[in-house]
C-alpha cells in the first residue's frame, strides 16, 4: 500500500539525516603518521565542532610530547569548505601555536585553497607546501622528512 512506501521513504530519509548530521565525521585523524605529525582528512563542510573535537585536541596532545609539529591536511574530492567559525578556529590555532609549526602540507585540488595559501604564506612561520591529490604520496614523504 502507499502508506507503506511513504513510511519507508520517510524512515530512510530520517536515517540518512541522522547519520550525516550526527554520526559522520567530517574531519578525521590519519593515524599512520609519526607522533610529530598531525594528519587530518576532511570531507564535507568542516565546522568548529570538527576543529575542536579532532584537530585542536590532536595538536594540543602532540605538543605535550614535541616542541614543534608538522600538519598534514588532506582536503580531498568530498571536501566542500569551512564554516566561518572553523576558519576563525584555524586562525586562532595558528596564532596560539605560532612557534610550534615546523611544516604544513595541504593536499587538495581546490584552487581556492592554493590561492589562499599563497596569499597567507607570508604570515606562516614555517614551510608550507600545497600538493595536488595526485601528489598525495609525495606530500606524505615531504611532511615526514
Amino acid at each position: 500500500s502507499s502508506w507503506h512506501i511513504w513510511f519507508s521513504v520517510l524512515h530512510s530519509t530520517f536515517n540518512h539525516f541522522l547519520t550525516y548530521y550526527f554520526f559522520s565525521h567530517v574531519l578525521e585523524l590519519i593515524p599512520k603518521f609519526p607522533a610529530y605529525v598531525v594528519g587530518v582528512s576532511a570531507s564535507g563542510k568542516v565546522t568548529t565542532n570538527d576543529y575542536n573535537s579532532v584537530l585542536i585536541s590532536a595538536v594540543d596532545s602532540r605538543l605535550k610530547q614535541h616542541s614543534t609539529i608538522n600538519i598534514f591536511y588532506y582536503l580531498g574530492p568530498k571536501f566542500s569548505g569551512f564554516s566561518i567559525s572553523a576558519i576563525w578556529d584555524d586562525a586562532k590555532l595558528a596564532i596560539d601555536h605560532y612557534k610550534s609549526w615546523n611544516k604544513i602540507a595541504i593536499v587538495t585540488d581546490k584552487t581556492w585553497i592554493k590561492s589562499a595559501s599563497d596569499v597567507f604564506q607570508f604570515a606562516i612561520p614555517c614551510q608550507l607546501k600545497v600538493f595536488s591529490n595526485k601528489q598525495y604520496a609525495k606530500a606524505e614523504i615531504w611532511i615526514t622528512n
